[in-house]
Order: C-alpha cells, then sequence, then structure tokens
C-alpha cells in the first residue's frame, strides 16, 4: 500500500514546478528594476545555482542521515536535530536549540506568506473592480473583507481536500503568465531607457530577496523527497532539482527582464496590476492570479497549522473547538497584518531575506557540513571556501536584506500618509 502512494521522478519535477512557479515570478520585474536589466541576468543564474546547491544539500543530509540511523520519513526540523547529533561532540548539546529554530523560521515564512498572498489576492481583484466602480473603498477595506472567506477556506479538515482547488490553482497562474507574456511584447521601449546595473546599489539587496522568494520551495522538499519511490534522483548530476531549476531559473530571469524591459520604474509589485486595465482579457488575469492565491492561503496555512497545534493541543486538549480557534487567530491576525502594511515589494523583500535565506541557504549548509564533519573539508579547504561563500551570500540577503525590506516599508507608508494613497509602488 505504501508503494502505491509513492510518486514518479515525472510527478515530482510537477511538484517542483509547481511549488517554485508561484506568486514570487509576478514580482520579478520588481527585482530586474532594482539591479539593472543586465546585471540581473547574471546574479539570477547565480542565486538559482545557490539555491539549487543548498537544497540538494538537504536532501543528501536526509539521505545520510537515514542511512546511518534507519530514520526515515525526516522532516526538516528532523534534519536539523539529527544533523547536530551525528555531528562532532560540541554540536550536540545545540541539537534542540536547532530544531526549535527550524519550527520558527517555518512558521515566520509560511505566516508571512499567508499575509502577502491576501496582499496579492486583494490586489488583483482591486485591479478589476476599481474599473466598473467609480468610487471604491481603500485597498484595506478589500483585504479585510477577505478575511471572512480565508477562515472559512481554512476550516476545511484536510490539506487533500485542497488538491483538486491546488492543481486548478496552478492552471490559472499558467494561463495568467502566457497572457502576460504577451503583453510583455507589445511595445518595447529601447534597452538604451533601461538601466543595465541599477542606478543606486543600496537596491540590491531587494534583487536577491525577491529572487530567493521567487525559487524557494523549502517548504515541499522534505515532503516530496519522502514521497518518491527513488528520492536519490532528486540530487543525482542531471537530477530533478537540476532539471526543475534551470526551468525555474530561466522563467524568473525571462519574466523579470521583460517585465522590466517593458515597464521601467513604474512597474508594480506584481506585474499584473500593470496590464491596461481597460482590456478584458487583463482583468480576466488578475482575475485568475486573485483566486489562484487566494486558494493557495488554504495550502500555505497547514504548515503553519501543523506547527502550532500540537503542542497547543497537548495543554488545552485535542478538541474540534481548540483546533477551529488556532485555524481562526492565525487568519485573522495574519489578514490583521496583511491590512495593516497591504504593500507587496516588502513583504516579498523580507520574506525572502528573513526566512527563506535562512531555511534555503544557509541552514542546509551548515547542517549538511555537521553531518560529514568527519570527511573533512577536502584538498587546500575547498569545501570549507565554498561553504563560506554560501553563507556569506546568504547572511548578506538576511541582514541587507531585512534592512532594505523594512525601509522599503517606512517609505511606502510615508508615501501614503503624504498623498493619500493606498496604491503600492516600485521601491
Amino acid at each position: 500500500m505504501e508503494n502505491q502512494k509513492q510518486i514518479s521522478d515525472l510527478d515530482a519535477l510537477m511538484h517542483i514546478l509547481k511549488a517554485a512557479l508561484g506568486t514570487g515570478i509576478y514580482a520579478m520585474p520588481v527585482a530586474f528594476y532594482s539591479a539593472g536589466l543586465f546585471l540581473s541576468v547574471g546574479l539570477t543564474v547565480l542565486t538559482g545555482i545557490i539555491c539549487t546547491h543548498c537544497a540538494t544539500l538537504l536532501v543528501k543530509s536526509s539521505l545520510t542521515i537515514t542511512e546511518k540511523t534507519e530514520k526515515t520519513k525526516l522532516t526538516y526540523p528532523d534534519i536539523s536535530e539529527c544533523a547536530c547529533e551525528l555531528g562532532p561532540e560540541w554540536a550536540h548539546k545545540m541539537a534542540r536549540g536547532f530544531r526549535i529554530l527550524t519550527l520558527v523560521c517555518l512558521f515566520v515564512s509560511y505566516y508571512l506568506t499567508l499575509s502577502c498572498y491576501a496582499v496579492i489576492s486583494a490586489r488583483s481583484f482591486y485591479y478589476v473592480v476599481r474599473v466598473h466602480v467609480p468610487e471604491i473603498p481603500p485597498i484595506r477595506i478589500g483585504i479585510a473583507a477577505l478575511i471572512i472567506p480565508m477562515i472559512l477556506l481554512v476550516y476545511i479538515p484536510h490539506y487533500k481536500y485542497l488538491t483538486p482547488v491546488s492543481m486548478g490553482a496552478n492552471v490559472l497562474v499558467l494561463a495568467a503568465l502566457l497572457i502576460t507574456y504577451y503583453y510583455f511584447f507589445c511595445g518595447l521601449p529601447s534597452l538604451s531607457e533601461r538601466d543595465a546595473a541599477g542606478r543606486d546599489w543600496i537596491r540590491y539587496p531587494t534583487f536577491f530577496s525577491i529572487t530567493i522568494f521567487g525559487m524557494m520551495f523549502i517548504g515541499v522538499i522534505m515532503p516530496l523527497a519522502n514521497t518518491m519511490k527513488t528520492p536519490q534522483h532528486l540530487v543525482s548530476t542531471f537530477g530533478l532539482f537540476n532539471i526543475g531549476m534551470t526551468i525555474i531559473t530561466f522563467l524568473n530571469g525571462f519574466t523579470g527582464f521583460f517585465g522590466y524591459w517593458r515597464y521601467g520604474s513604474e512597474v508594480e509589485g506584481s506585474i499584473t496590476l500593470n496590464l491596461p486595465q481597460e482590456k478584458i482579457e487583463c482583468q480576466v488575469v488578475n482575475i485568475f492570479i486573485g483566486l489562484a492565491v487566494f486558494f493557495s492561503i488554504g495550502v500555505q496555512f497547514f504548515v503553519c497549522h501543523e506547527i502550532v497545534y500540537e503542542p497547543i493541543a497537548v495543554r488545552y486538549g485535542r478538541t474540534l473547538l481548540v483546533d477551529y480557534v488556532i485555524r481562526t487567530i492565525i487568519i485573522v491576525t495574519a489578514g490583521g497584518l496583511a491590512v495593516a502594511a497591504p504593500f507587496i515589494v516588502p513583504f516579498v523583500s523580507i520574506l525572502g531575506a528573513l526566512c527563506f535565506s535562512t531555511l534555503g541557504i544557509m541552514l542546509p549548509i551548515v547542517l549538511y557540513r555537521l553531518i560529514h564533519w568527519e570527511e573533512g573539508f577536502g584538498k587546500i579547504y575547498w569545501k570549507a571556501i565554498k561553504d563560506i561563500f554560501v553563507l556569506l551570500f546568504g547572511l548578506a540577503a538576511l541582514i541587507f536584506g531585512t534592512v532594505s525590506a523594512i525601509d522599503d516599508t517606512v517609505k511606502v507608508f510615508q508615501e501614503e500618509f503624504s498623498s493619500g494613497s493606498t496604491t503600492t509602488v516600485a521601491p
């Protein structure tokens, strides 16, 4: 029976593409605006290589732990704890701390994703409504109105019931992406009108934050590996990570390059918001995105729920009331955060910088090295040099990206209060 539930390599590749090609790809033109049209191409490839390498190390760590301990179906927190236990003696006492750190990072990542998705969904619907309604209420009212449907969505008891909806949402995202690409090529300006390397290096952290967010699929890596017939195929030289991330890197780069080339400094936090409002097909695109992102909230929610439910249920009991109170509190507070800060770019930036740089880049490097500590660092310490480079990359994204995201948030609040507008502009 267990083998029947395992998925093939092709299924796994489709899951990788679906996980990574979500809402982040629509913010890629803002990333290219931050670092320039041509420099961003090289930086996108670099980020793709690093993200692929770190995802590969996480799965390899899981396979090594399974080989040494015979533990199977490992979660990310399990890997963090076991890596310390199998590592050098000085790391043993940090096992519990690493597990808690991983759980906190996972919760914060997906909790902020709920808020981010609420903003994107509301703004996509807002794009359409303001075409047909002359006097439309502020965007914050629209986001607040979504909280009740969000609560009803997460009252669905099991993830499996969302699978058909999730598949439909992926079809909507793909259709919206194709229509958006069509409009990219309508009226492209001269390349000389766009910055080749960005005007301000201070904006570079925003590029990395958005790009990491757009490429990272850290939440599905271990569930995917645990359901594959041959998880080793994820990490081989011509394995699924390398194939999938090549496609993901190309599509993110393509979207960022042509989106910024087409719209320049006017680019929005979600590129679909730049499409001509009077065109019916463009309104359909934003309805598609609004629906797809809204239903994706249910999928993202279950990660948060699984993390917080168990410790609370142990204390207060595994009752239906406790379960639904937890669900309600998570959504109401996440929705409240979205109402307070209804801006796409700062949310995406802080998710990429603060959360995914930690979970997707730095932790996999550290955990893999702990597990393989006794193997040494190779000739001329090349492994140590490589690890330090990747760690510095992740640390720079974490520190400078977070600072930049906070600065962007302050600026958009200042612009909003000074102009009386709630429209998100490119930072």
